[in-house]
């Protein structure tokens, strides 16, 4: 299953959640990129630690890398169209999911993992590796919404 922050990237949640440290310029795909390391600021934070790459010509996030739970690896890799001639949206996103060794549990065991662990839901089956490619395409920008729907409305609260 693919989790949602791997389909939004949303930076600002990311900078509330995490400090960022910057580990220097790195090449990626043929081209020098920024690469940062983010740290959860709590505990409670499942992703405890990424990796991004950002793409310095228009500051989007072209790879992430993090590690949901131990054995696996989850690399998210993002490219990016001009729509409209001002917004980078994403074109692709590709998820790859790795495993960092041959699976060996048995089902028994996955099921005794202790259940105050966040990712006990998620140990209910053996990991595996594979790949899930999302294409985005036909964005439609300005279309004649009105403002109103994006405003916020104080509703009074029902008892």
């Amino acid at each position: 299953m693919l989790p949602r922050e791997g389909i939004v990237v949303n930076p600002s949640l990311l900078r509330e959640r995490y400090n960022a440290s910057e580990l220097g310029k790195d090449a990626l795909d043929g081209r020098i990129v920024h690469k940062l390391q983010l740290d959860a600021k709590a505990a409670q934070i499942r992703l405890r630690q990424m990796l991004l790459w950002v793409e310095p010509s228009n500051w989007t996030i072209v790879r992430m890398e993090t590690m949901p739970y131990q054995g696996r690896v989850l690399r998210l890799s993002f490219a990016y169209e001009l729509v409209g001639g001002t917004h980078w949206l994403p074109r692709t996103l590709q998820a790859s999911f790795e495993t960092t060794g041959r699976d060996t549990t048995d089902r028994m065991e996955l099921l005794q993992v202790d259940p105050d662990t966040p990712q006990r839901s998620e140990m209910r089956r053996p990991l595996r590796s594979g790949t899930i490619t999302v294409r985005y395409s036909d964005y439609k920008l300005n279309v004649g919404l009105p403002d109103e729907l994006f405003e916020q409305q104080n509703r009074p609260v029902q008892r």
